[in-house]
């Protein structure tokens, strides 16, 4: 497990504009509300990493989040890349980013505690 990049998943969510929204509006206006979001967070902050990136157009809508080498598009939280990336298996993915995850989280700082807990665990 890359305990450091699961970590500055927890401080983008720590540092987000809308701590009272928990959805990629800001970024991708996109409301769902749920953990999935924290991996969206994530990859909007190319100063907290620069493996992925959010691909707009001119109306400042997502397209979808990509690899920055260019060879995955539309990736999502559960992807093969996205475990690579943080080194976790399908079900730690799913426990942290699908929608039910972070254990049910509905802000950011609670997906926040949820994945520092996590790491402290593992």
């Amino acid at each position: 497990m890359n305990k450091e990049r699961l970590l500055n998943v927890a401080k983008a969510l720590w540092e987000s504009k809308n701590p009272e929204k928990f959805d990629m509006d800001h970024h991708i206006h996109h409301e769902c509300g749920t953990p999935a979001c924290a991996f969206g967070h994530y990859a909007a902050r190319q100063d907290l990493q620069d493996a992925f990136r959010i691909v707009f157009d001119g109306q400042w809508r997502c397209h979808w989040i990509e690899t920055t080498d260019g060879k995955n598009e539309n990736v999502w939280w559960d992807d093969e890349c996205v475990r690579k990336h943080f080194d976790i298996s399908e079900k730690e993915a799913r426990m942290l980013f699908f929608a039910r995850g972070c254990g049910g989280a509905k802000t950011p700082v609670e997906a926040a505690k949820y994945i520092e807990r996590f790491v402290a665990k593992h």
